[in-house]
Parts: C-alpha cells; sequence; structure tokens
C-alpha cells in the first residue's frame, strides 16, 4: 500500500484542482455556442476570442502534463486513482481533451477519439445514453469515410469495418457497469452499430458512392452534434461551477452577435487526422470531482 505524506498528498489535491478547473474553462468556452463562433473561437487565433481560447488551452496542456507527457487522454486506472471525484476530474479532462480536438482538428487523431470514447462519454458504473451512443455511431462512420477515402489503400474495406464495428462491442458497454447487463438504450446503439456497419459493407466504395455517403454523413453535421450536446448535456452543470469557483471564460455576449451570411467567406471545419497514434443515470453528467 502506498503512504503519502501530507505535503505530497496537499500537492495532489492541488493539481486536481488545478486540472479540474482548467478542463471546465475549456468546457464551458466550447459551450456557450452558438456552433458557428464555437468554430471561429479555433480558427481565427488572431480574434480576442481566439487568442483567449489560445490561453486557456495552453493552460490546459501544461497542466495535463503533470499527468502524461506524452498521452493525450489520460487514464485513472494508470494513475492509480481510486478517489470517485478525483476519478471524475480525469473524465472532465479527457472530455475537454475530445471537445477541443474535435472542433480544433489538432492534437488527437481519430483512432485515440474513438478508443478513449467510452471512457469520455461514460462514467463509472453508467450507461452509453442515446445522444453519446449516437455521436459514437457518427465518429465511426466519419473514420471509415476518411479510411476509404485515402488514395493508397493500406487496409481492406474489411479490415476498417473490423476494427470500427468490432463483435465485442456490447462487451464494452457492458464493462463500464459490471454486473448488470445492457440497457435498452445500449442495446438500441448495437442494434444500429450492426446497422450502419451493414450499410456501409453493401456501398459500392466507388469515388461517387463514398461523394454520397460524405453528404450523407457530412463532418459538420457531426461537429454541430457535437456542440448541441455539449450545451445541452453539460452547460447546465458547467455554469454553476465556474460560479461556484469563480472561473471565467470569453463572455456570451462575444459569442451571440449577429451574423450575416457571407457564402464566400465561409471557415472551414477542420478534421483529426486518420492516422493511428498508438498507444444507472437518467441525466448525463459533468463529473467535476467535487472540487470544493
Amino acid at each position: 500500500m502506498r503512504i503519502l505524506s501530507l505535503p505530497i498528498l496537499e500537492s495532489l489535491v492541488s493539481d486536481y484542482a488545478r486540472i479540474g478547473r482548467s478542463s471546465t474553462q475549456i468546457l464551458s468556452t466550447l459551450a456557450q455556442g452558438p456552433y458557428s463562433e464555437t468554430i471561429k473561437i479555433v480558427t481565427q487565433p488572431e480574434s480576442e476570442l481566439g487568442q483567449a481560447y489560445a490561453t486557456l488551452k495552453s493552460l490546459f496542456d501544461q497542466t495535463k502534463k503533470i499527468y502524461s507527457q506524452q498521452k493525450p487522454f489520460l487514464s485513472a486506472d494508470e494513475l492509480n486513482i481510486r478517489e470517485p471525484e478525483h476519478r471524475g476530474t480525469i473524465r472532465t479532462t479527457n472530455l475537454a481533451t475530445f471537445v477541443s480536438s474535435v472542433v480544433g482538428g489538432q492534437d488527437v487523431g481519430f483512432y485515440e477519439l474513438n478508443d478513449h470514447f467510452i471512457e469520455t462519454f461514460v462514467a463509472d458504473g453508467a450507461e452509453l445514453q442515446k445522444e453519446p451512443g449516437l455521436l459514437y455511431l457518427n465518429l465511426k462512420t466519419q473514420m471509415y469515410l476518411s479510411a476509404v477515402s485515402q488514395e493508397e489503400q493500406e487496409r481492406t474495406k474489411d479490415e476498417v469495418l473490423d476494427d470500427l464495428f468490432p463483435v465485442s462491442l456490447a462487451d464494452t458497454l457492458r464493462a463500464r457497469h459490471p454486473g448488470s447487463d445492457l440497457t435498452q438504450s445500449e442495446i438500441e446503439f448495437v442494434k444500429e452499430a450492426n446497422a450502419r456497419r451493414e450499410y456501409l459493407q453493401n456501398d459500392s466504395g466507388d469515388p461517387d458512392s463514398i461523394s454520397i455517403l460524405s453528404e450523407q454523413y457530412a463532418w459538420e453535421d457531426f461537429l454541430k452534434n457535437l456542440s448541441d450536446h455539449l450545451k445541452k448535456a453539460y452547460e447546465p452543470l458547467i455554469a454553476p461551477y465556474m460560479r461556484r469557483h469563480a472561473l471565467t471564460a470569453p463572455p456570451p455576449s462575444l459569442h451571440t452577435q449577429p451574423q450575416h451570411p457571407n457564402p464566400t467567406n465561409e471557415l472551414p471545419e477542420p478534421k483529426p487526422s486518420h492516422e493511428p497514434q498508438q498507444p444507472q443515470h437518467t441525466e448525463p453528467e459533468l463529473d467535476l470531482g467535487d472540487l470544493d
């Protein structure tokens, strides 16, 4: 058994508080919306909002390196973190990593986003809810489209689909709540995943069909759905935490200025790289770690 001295314990608690607060500031910034303004924050670093976000992101990245120098996602198990509130803080950190990477199109590749989705969006002992399940399914679809769009195919379609829609998918979900079977929402997710795999499997895979699929499952739609889910599920929990700890993020008034359509000046939505980088609740919870 590891015995820690009081100064070490105090340092760990301080580190948990620091990473929890910087994670929450990142999420608060990206959850305020609307989607078009969220994209501008990360794609226009020279703007006032962009500079404020870049400062927050830099602090977040530096603080995260206390726990891991290499891996973008943290593991509470690998860090030997057992306290539920601190495990929640790690999950909040991973959520901030996931969202900032998807919206910013950097830091983390598709494979790592896929590998860490469940532990990021599903708390210990909880079930995969319908909305994050749909995000998970559409993330896998984006990965498939990215893979089959490559000029040089390193793997066959079957190999890609086997990787994205493994037969062990139900076991992965069940492992989040040991001792209980899949919930109804999880059963539906597995059915939809199997149906999506079959749909993609039956597609011809020629350039025209891939183009049609890319329109049907547009990357921008995935980003909008992620933004909507973040705002709906987490923003109501983030705001009280921000007030309680006197934290700030770019003011909402800057997010909600009227926007005038300008079809000649549309912002591109960045995508994560497809290259692999090896390494029962009724409402979604944001695990802020009870850092009072």
